[in-house]
């Protein structure tokens, strides 16, 4: 069965649905999950996950350091986290 059979049997049930990305195999069954939610007035989440990602590693490494050395961290992202490893750098 499709994902956007069983996102269909899901809302037919009541029940709000959290999906990894991407939401379906093709754009009509990505339209298809949404409008089913949609339609039955439910939540539907996405989740893309970045913890295995090597930059997001680096980073994590990076932070772990930074702070059991005493610093402190502010971080903010703004889409999706397309950064080389080799970029990061965590200042003073």
């Amino acid at each position: 069965m499709s994902v956007s059979g069983r996102v269909a049997r899901c809302a037919a049930a009541g029940k709000h649905v959290l999906l990894e990305k991407p939401l379906d195999a093709t754009p009509e069954g990505a339209r298809a999950v949404v409008s089913a939610m949609e339609a039955a007035g439910l939540t539907l989440g996405v989740v893309l996950q970045h913890r295995f990602r090597a930059s997001v590693e680096r980073l994590a490494g990076l932070m772990r350091d930074h702070l059991r050395a005493g610093g402190a961290i502010l971080a903010a992202t703004h889409g999706p986290l397309g950064l080389d490893a080799r970029e990061l750098r965590i200042g003073p």
